[in-house]
């Protein structure tokens, strides 16, 4: 069994490959082990504004944006996530200025840090009821960003994770603040519906 598992690391383990046959040309996949056999994936030379990435590479599943994937790729407009991903990494997208939609597939289950710092054009986002953790400032500067529903299932988001967005209500299906929540994650009081509901009266 040893024998088998080192041999398929040897076979996976690359530094980088490029995506030709499905999905965005250029990302880059990096194999890790974890005990899942899985990739992450990043920008890698990917020039296209609109990005898909794909369910899964060498007949592995991609289940992690990593950390720095796409970091101030300022060119990126729109990026569609498989059901597959279970994490974005920090720093994945800070500073895509110009991203204005991204789907946050059911399986996600945490957000790292600063990983949507400075996405300056989002205007709203429904995050998954898979979701467990929002980590520090993951939306700060967030400057455009309107509308963002928080399911029930988040049980810990960090300190000034919606710091200087001074457009935002923030849609929460917690009756109150879950003790996880850092204090300060709601650094500028933006306004807070709690009960949300959808189609509810809240709605």
């Amino acid at each position: 069994m040893k024998t088998q598992r080192l041999i398929l690391l040897i076979f996976l383990m690359v530094s980088t490959v490029t995506l030709v046959a499905e999905g965005t040309p250029g990302l880059r996949f990096h194999f890790f082990d974890n005990y899942q056999n899985a990739w992450d994936v990043s920008r890698g030379t990917a020039t296209a504004t609109e990005i898909v990435i794909p369910t899964t590479f060498r007949d592995l599943p991609v289940t992690r944006i990593e950390a720095s994937g796409f970091v101030h790729f300022t060119e990126l407009t729109s990026i569609v996530l498989p059901n597959t991903i279970t994490q974005i990494g920090n720093r994945a997208f800070r500073g895509c200025t110009n991203l204005k939609s991204i789907n946050i597939p059911y399986g996600v289950t945490s957000i790292g840090i600063a990983a949507f710092d400075r996405c300056t054009s989002l205007t709203s986002l429904a995050l998954p009821g898979s979701l467990i953790t929002i980590a520090n400032v993951a939306f700060s500067g967030c400057t455009s960003l309107e509308r963002i529903v928080i399911p029930k299932s988040v049980v810990r988001i960090g300190g000034r994770a919606f710091l200087n967005c001074p457009n935002l209500t923030i849609y929460a299906e917690a009756e109150s603040q879950p003790s996880g929540w850092d204090s300060q994650w709601n650094p500028d009081n933006r306004p807070v519906v709690w009960g949300y509901v959808i189609g509810g009266s809240n709605d």
